[in-house]
């Protein structure tokens, strides 16, 4: 599928579960003002049934990486062709992301489509969350909702965040599919459908760490000490990072 013209949007498409399912992800870069028409003709084109978004509140009051487009009162907005309609919005079970509801209607044929909206309000740009489990959470949100249309996840270049939330997206289910794991290998698969994916090594670790808690009950019966580990490895990594001994490009 050629979505490039769109708003520089790459589709990251593979099987998993023994190749009886297919995942469909789409990592884009987050709509301007100029190129909202472009974000909901994809949506309703491709009928996109989830929208991750990791730009955080304050990127989107200053407009300049992310048009605010996270409608909260109940009556169509136009945007060129599209129409864009609120529903209702909810938090999350741990309030670090909001659910919404939106309908784009397209104003030439009057066709609605419906979609879920999840903002994960916790991870600033170019660096990492301050914790794990809101982001785990986030994940298991995403797989409840998912029902084999395309996953949209942006933050604002759609790179450094969008490609390590894709990247812990995948990994799971590559190991849930039982194949051959190799994360560096996962990440290059990323990269081949979106260039620079993953900006920084603690971005890389984290995703890692998002791993070592979803699968922390198999990890514990193996080697009671390797989760620990590995975290203490991880929090090295970001102190590292976060006393510039480790901030260099990935």
């Amino acid at each position: 599928m050629d979505i490039n013209g769109f708003i520089h949007a790459n589709e990251f498409r593979y099987k998993y579960k023994f190749g009886a399912k297919e995942r469909k992800i789409i990592m884009c870069q987050a709509p301007l003002e100029t190129s909202m028409n472009d974000m909901l003709d994809m949506i309703h084109r491709y009928k996109i049934g989830i929208i991750v978004v990791l730009v955080n509140e304050d990127e989107i009051d200053k407009g300049a990486k992310c048009f605010p487009y996270l409608l909260t009162t109940r009556k169509e907005v136009n945007f060129g062709g599209y129409n864009l309609l609120y529903r209702g919005h909810q938090p999350g079970k741990n309030n670090y992301f909001t659910e919404y509801t939106y309908s784009v209607i397209d104003k030439s044929s009057r066709l609605v489509h419906t979609f879920k909206l999840l903002h994960y309000l916790n991870w600033p740009d170019k660096t990492i969350p301050n914790e794990k489990h809101s982001l785990h959470g986030l994940y298991k949100r995403i797989i409840e909702l998912y029902d084999n249309s395309h996953i949209v996840i942006h933050c604002s270049a759609g790179i450094g965040r969008t490609g390590t939330l894709a990247l812990i997206i995948y990994m799971i289910d590559i190991i849930k599919s039982k194949e051959s794991f190799d994360p560096i290998k996962c990440l290059a698969k990323i990269r081949q459908h979106r260039c620079k994916a993953v900006q920084t090594t603690p971005q890389f670790v984290y995703a890692l760490s998002i791993l070592y808690e979803h699968f922390k009950g198999q990890i514990d019966k193996m080697d009671n000490k390797a989760y620990e580990n590995f975290m203490s490895f991880a929090d090295d990594v970001y102190y590292k990072s976060n006393n510039n001994l480790g901030r260099k490009k990935f």
